[in-house]
């Protein structure tokens, strides 16, 4: 497998899951390039937290970012970490520290910068899934 400027060679006794999901994180990018204002942006995808809904934007955290664009189109061009938590919001489980309950039935997630984000009911089964893999 060729990434960028190196190969990578993965060997196993068999072709399972764990060498399936070791290809998928490899082809995963670093990082995204989005355009703020007339000027190409390069966003370190470790780096960020979440992304919310305003309007006709999307806002990026912590970077504070406001760009044109919609949401279920930006998740395309994210890794598996990130995951769609409500219509208006995709976190990056990296920074997830706890989800608690919320009195609507909701969840709240806490991330580690202390941000807290809702977690609709729709969303939440797969949430759940994906954070007990």
């Amino acid at each position: 497998m060729k990434i960028g400027d190196i190969f990578v060679e993965i060997s196993a006794r068999e072709y399972n899951q764990q060498v399936q999901k070791l290809e998928v994180k490899l082809q995963e990018p670093n990082d995204i390039n989005i355009k703020v204002d007339g000027r190409v942006v390069k966003i370190l995808l470790k780096e960020l937290e979440s992304v919310e809904v305003l309007g006709d934007y999307l806002k990026l955290y912590p970077q504070g970012l406001l760009f044109r664009g919609t949401l279920s189109q930006f998740l395309t061009r994210l890794p598996l970490n990130f995951i769609q938590v409500s219509r208006s919001t995709v976190i990056n489980l990296n920074f997830l520290q706890k989800v608690e309950p919320a009195l609507s039935g909701n969840k709240i997630a806490k991330l580690y910068s202390g941000q807290p984000v809702s977690i609709s009911r729709r969303y939440w089964k797969d949430v759940r899934e994906r954070i007990l893999q």
